[in-house]
């Protein structure tokens, strides 16, 4: 009791991750006989509900100041640049971006086909102008000259492949602060795919067609973007007529 106590202020997601390993390690003392009784049905859970959270966005002007605090004329620049239009037009994964290699580059086709880290599921998507543009300055303009065979590597010793995803997070962490947005507790590369999927989705874009691009294994993960398109959602509000408003 005075543990639970000690969780006040924490998130209801969190709470129920904490009471659900106590609740196991509770069932583990008594199956291992150092408790008699098996306690863990005594350990309030908080209730979590289905879709209720609302996915993190950015408007298109915080966007744009992203991008343009990032300087473009230095080599890590243009790596950074190119790495965030990835994530910002495609809506790829950071582990995803960080693992790109030159064989996942079909400049003919210009078709950019990679194996999902998070999914196992074969992707592909569009190498557009911009993007194209980007990836290009940073290798003829910017890359280290290195045997690794990723498309996007560490500027300093030893050069290779970024081995850690979050350093791109930590990145676009930085470029936000130069660019006077608060960074506040918003998973910053995961919400940029809700950026996407949000856009598309007041586009008109049909649901799979999202599913696709973001190469979700399930298409019913990207049903929870709908929570964002709130134009859409005022069509499906039920009137219950003026006599009941007025009241």
């Amino acid at each position: 009791s005075e543990f639970i106590v000690t969780l006040a202020g924490y998130s209801r997601p969190t709470l129920h991750i904490f009471t659900s390993v106590l609740s196991c390690f509770l069932r583990y003392l008594q199956e291992v006989g150092t408790l008699e009784d098996d306690l863990s049905p005594l350990i309030p859970k908080p209730r979590i509900y289905t879709e209720e959270s609302i996915p993190k966005t950015w408007t298109p002007k915080e966007v744009r100041q992203l991008l343009e605090a990032i300087d473009r004329t230095s080599n890590i620049g243009k790596r950074d640049y190119a790495m965030i239009l990835l994530a910002v037009i495609l809506g790829m994964r950071v582990g995803d971006i960080c693992a790109l290699k030159f064989m996942n580059l079909d400049w003919k086709a210009k078709l950019i086909t990679f194996v999902q880290q998070k999914t196992g599921k074969s992707n592909a998507l569009p190498i557009l102008p911009e993007i194209g543009d980007a990836i290009i300055d940073y290798l003829k303009n910017g890359r280290i000259d290195t045997d690794c065979d990723n498309v996007f590597v560490k500027h300093i010793h030893p050069y290779g492949a970024i081995t850690s995803s979050s350093a791109l997070a930590e990145n676009i962490k930085r470029y936000m602060r130069y660019a006077g947005l608060k960074v506040q507790n918003r998973k910053v590369t995961h919400s940029l795919r809700h950026t996407l999927a949000s856009s598309l989705l007041r586009e008109g874009t049909p649901l799979m067609t999202i599913s696709n691009v973001l190469g979700h294994y399930n298409p019913a993960a990207t049903v929870g973007y709908i929570k964002v398109d709130l134009a859409s959602l005022k069509k499906c509000s039920l009137s219950y007529g003026r006599g009941v408003l007025a009241e």
